[in-house]
Formats: structure tokens, C-alpha cells, sequence
């Protein structure tokens, strides 16, 4: 099974903190959600197949979650730094973006 890496790194978290396996955590979910009243039958409808998505190296603007993803780091920190102007970005209204050429010059800085 292949998840987004915020969800893998969710995951590989979850299962050191609980000393337990990711097979484990996600064999233990599956089952205690899909033995809720509804179970499988609530997934009909749901979407499957193939996902389209612009990797994050090729977009030229990017959220606090894509920047997040590219610094392989937690989306609180990423938040933090841009609050405190440490990271090159802009806020638009409740929404923070940033020029992935603006970061990745500010990253080779000193």
C-alpha cells in the first residue's frame, strides 16, 4: 500500500511511539472501522483508481503543507518559521504561500 508521505510519516511516528509495527496500526484501523455499523458498504461510491498530482519540485508556488513536504518537515514548524519571517513567504489572508525559487535560493543562503 502506498500512502502520501505526510500520512507515511504519520504512520512510521505513530508506530514508534507506540512500539508497535505500522502493519499492526493499520490492520488494527481497518478493522475497527470497517466493523462499524455500515463497514465496507461505506466506501461504495468512494473513489478509486489513479490520482493525478503536480509533484511539489514542479510547482512555482506552493502551500504551507507542499513546503512542508519539500523540507521534510512538520507542517507546525514550517508555520512557525513563516510567522517569525524566518522562511520567504507570503501571507494571503488566513493562507501562507511560497515561491519554491525563493525558498530553495533562501535554503543555499548562508
Amino acid at each position: 500500500m502506498r500512502l502520501p508521505r505526510a500520512e507515511a510519516d504519520r504512520l512510521d511516528r505513530a508506530a514508534a511511539r507506540l512500539g508497535t509495527s505500522k502493519g499492526r496500526i493499520v490492520a488494527e484501523l481497518l478493522a475497527a472501522h470497517l466493523e462499524q455499523p455500515g463497514g465496507i458498504d461505506a466506501l461504495k461510491g468512494a473513489p478509486v483508481g489513479r490520482h493525478e498530482f503536480t509533484p511539489v519540485q514542479e510547482l512555482e508556488v506552493l502551500t504551507l503543507e507542499q513546503l512542508a513536504s519539500l523540507l521534510e518537515l512538520d507542517v507546525d514548524v514550517v508555520r512557525a518559521l513563516a510567522e517569525q519571517g524566518d522562511l520567504p513567504g507570503r501571507k494571503l489572508g488566513e493562507e501562507w504561500r511560497f515561491s519554491r525559487s525563493a525558498i530553495l535560493e533562501w535554503l543555499g543562503g548562508d
